[in-house]
């Protein structure tokens, strides 16, 4: 098991706090083992994330697998980020809840992955199509990255006697795809 805070408190794990983190615990299976988050002077628990999702400061965990489990915290005055994503590409910040100061301006960015591209952020960003914009944190905010499958338009024209395959036309094609073409001569052309 890995047990992990975000900045901002500790975690107790089985009544006792790690010496650093993240901490690493092999723990035999079947066996329960309770957790505390313990946010540090100035900062609010928000919740647990990664393999037990809750919002309750105290839980429990049934160890039937590897498990990696984090604390967010938030700072009091302060507000939280929720970065997300939706189609192949990542943030910065990273996917996940990050606490900042109030009013505190962030900048945001999006990456999207080979074949994939940036669209538009959903939520209340400064520019929702730059792939690099910033959000300003007058209250709690949710922010999604949304990414699509890169297309070209291939257009397939004749110029002069003969044919070709496909036919003439445009067509469109997701990045990466071969395109197989062949160009056919008329009878008595060069």
């Amino acid at each position: 098991m890995y047990v992990s805070p975000s900045q901002g408190g500790n975690v107790k794990v089985d009544g006792v706090i790690p010496d650093s983190y993240p901490s690493s615990s092999v723990i035999a299976r079947e066996t329960t083992v309770s957790l505390e988050a313990v946010p540090a002077s100035g900062f609010t628990f928000v919740g647990w994330t990664g393999s037990e999702i809750s919002p309750d400061k105290s839980i429990t965990t049934q160890m039937t697998c590897t498990k990696t489990i984090t604390a967010s915290f938030v700072q009091d005055n302060g507000y939280f980020l929720n970065m997300d994503t939706n189609g192949n590409g990542s943030v910065t910040p990273s996917v996940g809840t990050h606490s900042y100061s109030s009013g505190e301006t962030v900048t945001i960015t999006a990456e999207a992955d080979k074949g994939y591209r940036f669209t538009s952020w959903t939520g209340e960003v400064e520019n929702s199509r730059s792939a690099s914009t910033t959000v300003t944190l007058d209250e709690s905010k949710t922010v999604i990255a949304n990414f699509a499958i890169a297309r070209h338009i291939i257009s397939i024209k004749v110029n002069g006697a003969g044919s070709v395959k496909p036919n003439p036309a445009n067509y469109l094609y997701n990045e990466g795809t071969t395109v197989k073409i062949a160009a056919t001569p008329d009878p008595g052309s060069l």
